[in-house]
């Protein structure tokens, strides 16, 4: 999901997610910015904390940090 910037028009961008069999979603104009605002600190917690990943044996990335565990409240 983009915005309508100049960038994400291009017909190389519509190729290439084409090519490799994505759909692509935008956003509204002028309508989504305090959402996505609002919902990026939880999604980054939840990303990086608790989200296991298969090239780390099912731990999430943050654990490949140390000390990162015990910085702004996070739980891992």
């Amino acid at each position: 999901m983009t915005d309508n910037g100049s960038a994400y028009r291009s017909r190389l961008w519509r190729d290439t997610l084409t090519a490799a069999g994505i759909i692509h979603k935008r956003t509204r104009p002028y309508r989504s910015e305090t959402e996505r605002r609002q919902a990026l600190p939880h999604w980054l917690q939840t990303y990086n904390h608790h989200r296991g990943h298969t090239a780390l044996n099912g731990l999430p990335p943050a654990s490949r940090v140390p000390g990162l565990s015990s910085v702004n409240g996070s739980v891992s």
